[in-house]
Protein backbone atom coordinates (compact mmCIF):
# COMPACT_ATOMS: atom_id res chain seq x y z
CA UNK A 1 0.00 0.00 0.00
CA UNK A 2 2.69 2.18 1.11
CA UNK A 3 4.28 2.19 -2.73
CA UNK A 4 0.93 2.89 -4.02
CA UNK A 5 0.55 6.14 -2.31
CA UNK A 6 4.33 7.16 -3.33
CA UNK A 7 3.36 6.36 -7.05
CA UNK A 8 0.39 8.58 -6.60
CA UNK A 9 2.22 11.20 -5.30
CA UNK A 10 4.72 11.67 -7.84
CA UNK A 11 2.49 11.58 -10.38
CA UNK A 12 2.92 14.38 -12.43
CA UNK A 13 0.20 17.81 -12.29
CA UNK A 14 -1.00 17.73 -15.86
CA UNK A 15 -2.74 13.99 -15.31
CA UNK A 16 -5.13 16.46 -13.22
CA UNK A 17 -5.70 19.14 -16.14
CA UNK A 18 -9.12 20.83 -16.54
CA UNK A 19 -8.45 21.66 -20.35
CA UNK A 20 -5.74 20.66 -22.47
CA UNK A 21 -3.87 22.66 -25.73
CA UNK A 22 -2.14 20.95 -28.41
CA UNK A 23 -2.25 18.33 -31.02
CA UNK A 24 -4.70 15.70 -30.02
CA UNK A 25 -5.79 17.19 -27.10
CA UNK A 26 -9.41 18.67 -25.96
CA UNK A 27 -7.92 21.94 -28.12
CA UNK A 28 -5.61 22.54 -30.92
CA UNK A 29 -6.09 26.35 -31.18
CA UNK A 30 -4.99 28.30 -27.82
CA UNK A 31 -7.40 30.55 -28.56
CA UNK A 32 -10.08 28.70 -29.69
CA UNK A 33 -9.33 26.77 -26.13
CA UNK A 34 -9.51 30.20 -23.86
CA UNK A 35 -12.25 31.88 -25.80
CA UNK A 36 -14.78 28.54 -25.51
CA UNK A 37 -13.87 28.70 -21.61
CA UNK A 38 -13.35 32.48 -21.19
CA UNK A 39 -15.20 32.49 -17.87
CA UNK A 40 -14.96 28.69 -16.37
CA UNK A 41 -12.10 28.94 -14.54
CA UNK A 42 -10.90 25.55 -15.56
CA UNK A 43 -7.22 25.59 -15.92
CA UNK A 44 -5.23 24.95 -19.01
CA UNK A 45 -2.44 22.88 -19.90
CA UNK A 46 -0.37 23.67 -22.87
CA UNK A 47 1.43 21.01 -24.84
CA UNK A 48 4.63 21.42 -27.05
CA UNK A 49 3.84 23.22 -30.34
CA UNK A 50 4.19 26.45 -31.77
CA UNK A 51 0.29 28.33 -32.11
CA UNK A 52 0.15 31.19 -34.11
CA UNK A 53 -2.06 33.60 -32.61
CA UNK A 54 -3.06 35.68 -35.81
CA UNK A 55 -3.70 32.96 -38.08
CA UNK A 56 -5.74 31.48 -34.65
CA UNK A 57 -7.38 34.82 -34.62
CA UNK A 58 -8.14 34.97 -38.51
CA UNK A 59 -9.26 30.86 -38.44
CA UNK A 60 -11.64 31.56 -35.17
CA UNK A 61 -13.19 35.04 -36.33
CA UNK A 62 -12.66 36.59 -39.07
CA UNK A 63 -13.36 39.72 -39.93
CA UNK A 64 -15.49 39.60 -36.57
CA UNK A 65 -13.60 40.15 -33.50
CA UNK A 66 -15.68 39.89 -30.54
CA UNK A 67 -15.34 42.91 -27.94
CA UNK A 68 -13.82 40.49 -25.49
CA UNK A 69 -11.30 39.61 -27.32
CA UNK A 70 -10.87 42.63 -29.39
CA UNK A 71 -7.43 43.92 -27.25
CA UNK A 72 -6.43 40.26 -27.20
CA UNK A 73 -6.82 37.18 -25.49
CA UNK A 74 -8.74 37.70 -22.51
CA UNK A 75 -7.75 35.71 -19.44
CA UNK A 76 -9.19 35.72 -15.64
CA UNK A 77 -9.27 33.37 -13.00
CA UNK A 78 -7.38 30.29 -13.73
CA UNK A 79 -3.43 29.31 -14.18
CA UNK A 80 -2.03 28.22 -17.27
CA UNK A 81 1.26 26.19 -17.67
CA UNK A 82 2.80 25.84 -20.51
CA UNK A 83 5.26 22.84 -20.77
CA UNK A 84 8.39 23.16 -22.80
CA UNK A 85 8.24 23.07 -26.50
CA UNK A 86 4.88 25.57 -26.33
CA UNK A 87 5.20 28.50 -27.79
CA UNK A 88 2.95 31.40 -28.26
CA UNK A 89 3.70 33.46 -31.63
CA UNK A 90 2.13 36.95 -33.05
CA UNK A 91 3.54 38.85 -36.03
CA UNK A 92 0.79 41.76 -36.17
CA UNK A 93 0.26 45.36 -37.26
CA UNK A 94 -2.30 46.04 -34.68
CA UNK A 95 -1.08 49.04 -32.43
CA UNK A 96 -4.70 50.15 -31.54
CA UNK A 97 -4.08 48.95 -28.20
CA UNK A 98 -4.14 45.14 -28.91
CA UNK A 99 -1.48 42.98 -26.71
CA UNK A 100 -1.00 39.18 -27.47
CA UNK A 101 -2.61 38.59 -23.87
CA UNK A 102 -5.30 40.92 -21.85
CA UNK A 103 -4.59 39.42 -18.35
CA UNK A 104 -7.45 39.91 -16.13
CA UNK A 105 -7.46 39.44 -12.57
CA UNK A 106 -6.44 35.99 -10.90
CA UNK A 107 -4.04 34.61 -13.52
CA UNK A 108 -1.34 32.13 -12.73
CA UNK A 109 1.01 32.36 -16.55
CA UNK A 110 4.11 29.31 -15.68
CA UNK A 111 6.30 28.69 -18.23
CA UNK A 112 4.93 30.71 -21.46
CA UNK A 113 7.15 31.43 -24.03
CA UNK A 114 5.84 34.46 -26.14
CA UNK A 115 7.02 36.65 -29.07
CA UNK A 116 5.28 39.32 -29.99
CA UNK A 117 5.55 41.68 -32.72
CA UNK A 118 4.00 45.34 -34.41
CA UNK A 119 1.20 45.54 -31.53
CA UNK A 120 0.56 48.00 -28.28
CA UNK A 121 2.14 45.48 -25.73
CA UNK A 122 3.01 42.05 -25.38
CA UNK A 123 1.01 41.62 -22.48
CA UNK A 124 -1.59 44.20 -20.96
CA UNK A 125 -2.11 43.61 -17.38
CA UNK A 126 -4.52 46.69 -16.27
CA UNK A 127 -7.84 46.34 -14.40
CA UNK A 128 -8.08 50.37 -14.22
CA UNK A 129 -10.85 50.71 -11.52
CA UNK A 130 -11.36 47.38 -10.43
CA UNK A 131 -12.23 47.34 -7.00
CA UNK A 132 -12.29 43.50 -6.20
CA UNK A 133 -9.04 42.40 -4.40
CA UNK A 134 -6.70 40.18 -6.58
CA UNK A 135 -3.24 38.00 -7.45
CA UNK A 136 -1.62 38.22 -10.75
CA UNK A 137 1.47 35.97 -11.10
CA UNK A 138 4.15 35.34 -13.82
CA UNK A 139 6.58 32.37 -13.30
CA UNK A 140 9.30 31.10 -15.46
CA UNK A 141 8.31 32.96 -18.27
CA UNK A 142 9.95 34.17 -21.22
CA UNK A 143 8.57 37.35 -23.32
CA UNK A 144 10.40 38.44 -26.55
CA UNK A 145 8.85 41.94 -28.04
CA UNK A 146 9.48 43.62 -31.73
CA UNK A 147 8.43 46.98 -32.88
CA UNK A 148 5.84 47.32 -29.71
CA UNK A 149 4.13 50.60 -29.93
CA UNK A 150 5.12 51.50 -26.60
CA UNK A 151 8.34 49.21 -26.52
CA UNK A 152 6.76 47.44 -22.94
CA UNK A 153 6.57 43.41 -23.03
CA UNK A 154 4.34 44.10 -20.32
CA UNK A 155 1.72 47.21 -20.00
CA UNK A 156 0.45 47.08 -16.52
CA UNK A 157 -1.21 48.38 -13.66
CA UNK A 158 -2.46 47.73 -10.39
CA UNK A 159 -5.65 48.20 -9.21
CA UNK A 160 -7.76 49.25 -5.95
CA UNK A 161 -6.26 46.29 -4.09
CA UNK A 162 -3.76 44.41 -6.41
CA UNK A 163 -0.71 41.98 -6.13
CA UNK A 164 1.60 41.40 -8.64
CA UNK A 165 3.95 38.42 -8.30
CA UNK A 166 7.23 38.40 -10.99
CA UNK A 167 9.39 35.37 -10.67
CA UNK A 168 12.02 33.88 -12.48
CA UNK A 169 11.10 35.78 -16.16
CA UNK A 170 13.23 36.62 -19.16
CA UNK A 171 12.20 39.75 -20.68
CA UNK A 172 13.22 41.67 -23.94
CA UNK A 173 11.70 44.18 -25.80
CA UNK A 174 14.20 44.44 -28.81
CA UNK A 175 14.81 48.28 -27.86
CA UNK A 176 17.88 49.73 -26.14
CA UNK A 177 17.55 52.33 -23.56
CA UNK A 178 13.61 51.75 -23.01
CA UNK A 179 11.15 50.29 -20.43
CA UNK A 180 11.24 47.14 -20.80
CA UNK A 181 7.81 46.35 -17.84
CA UNK A 182 6.04 49.27 -16.59
CA UNK A 183 3.40 49.11 -14.04
CA UNK A 184 1.90 52.02 -12.72
CA UNK A 185 -0.74 52.15 -10.22
CA UNK A 186 -4.52 54.24 -9.44
CA UNK A 187 -5.49 57.28 -8.63
CA UNK A 188 -8.69 55.67 -6.49
CA UNK A 189 -8.60 57.18 -3.11
CA UNK A 190 -8.42 54.32 -0.82
CA UNK A 191 -6.37 51.74 -3.18
CA UNK A 192 -3.33 49.98 -1.69
CA UNK A 193 -1.17 47.01 -3.94
CA UNK A 194 1.97 45.37 -4.05
CA UNK A 195 4.56 44.02 -6.37
CA UNK A 196 7.17 41.53 -6.19
CA UNK A 197 9.74 40.75 -8.59
CA UNK A 198 12.58 38.16 -7.97
CA UNK A 199 15.56 36.46 -10.47
CA UNK A 200 14.40 38.23 -13.34
CA UNK A 201 16.45 39.59 -16.14
CA UNK A 202 14.83 43.10 -18.15
CA UNK A 203 17.02 44.07 -21.35
CA UNK A 204 16.03 47.72 -20.66
CA UNK A 205 14.43 50.08 -17.48
CA UNK A 206 11.87 48.11 -14.76
CA UNK A 207 9.55 50.99 -14.51
CA UNK A 208 7.21 51.89 -11.80
CA UNK A 209 4.79 55.25 -12.48
CA UNK A 210 3.18 56.88 -9.81
CA UNK A 211 -0.30 57.95 -10.82
CA UNK A 212 -2.85 59.68 -8.82
CA UNK A 213 -2.62 61.77 -5.46
CA UNK A 214 -3.90 59.44 -2.53
CA UNK A 215 -3.07 55.65 -3.54
CA UNK A 216 -0.13 53.78 -2.07
CA UNK A 217 1.97 51.39 -3.70
CA UNK A 218 5.07 48.94 -2.40
CA UNK A 219 7.41 47.33 -4.89
CA UNK A 220 9.63 44.77 -3.84
CA UNK A 221 12.60 43.84 -6.40
CA UNK A 222 15.54 41.62 -5.70
CA UNK A 223 17.83 39.22 -7.62
CA UNK A 224 16.94 40.86 -10.89
CA UNK A 225 19.22 42.45 -14.01
CA UNK A 226 17.70 45.16 -15.74
CA UNK A 227 19.67 48.74 -17.19
CA UNK A 228 17.57 50.59 -14.46
CA UNK A 229 15.11 49.86 -11.87
CA UNK A 230 13.40 53.15 -10.97
CA UNK A 231 10.24 54.90 -10.01
CA UNK A 232 8.51 57.50 -12.52
CA UNK A 233 5.84 59.88 -13.69
CA UNK A 234 2.73 58.04 -14.93
CA UNK A 235 2.18 61.05 -17.29
CA UNK A 236 3.62 64.93 -17.04
CA UNK A 237 1.31 66.29 -14.60
CA UNK A 238 1.71 63.24 -12.01
CA UNK A 239 3.12 65.08 -8.79
CA UNK A 240 2.78 62.99 -6.05
CA UNK A 241 5.28 59.81 -5.31
CA UNK A 242 2.81 56.98 -3.78
CA UNK A 243 5.34 54.39 -4.33
CA UNK A 244 7.84 53.05 -2.18
CA UNK A 245 10.51 51.03 -3.88
CA UNK A 246 12.48 48.67 -1.99
CA UNK A 247 15.55 47.07 -4.36
CA UNK A 248 18.42 45.12 -3.08
CA UNK A 249 20.76 42.39 -4.61
CA UNK A 250 20.22 43.15 -8.40
CA UNK A 251 22.18 44.25 -11.01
Amino acid sequence: MKKVFILLLLLPAVAFADITVGPGKDYESFTQAVYETVDSKENVIVYPGVYDIKQEYEILFGENIPAVFEHGIFIHDRNFTFLPGSKLTCEWDRTDNFSVLYNGGNVVLDGLDLYAEGMLYAIHDDLWHWTEPYINEYRHCRVIGYLLKNANCIGGGVAQNARIIIDSCYFDNGVDNSITVRYHNIDLPTAKGDIWISNSYFNGYLAMCYYGATAHLDVYVNGCKATAIECRKETPDSWMRNIELYKWCNE
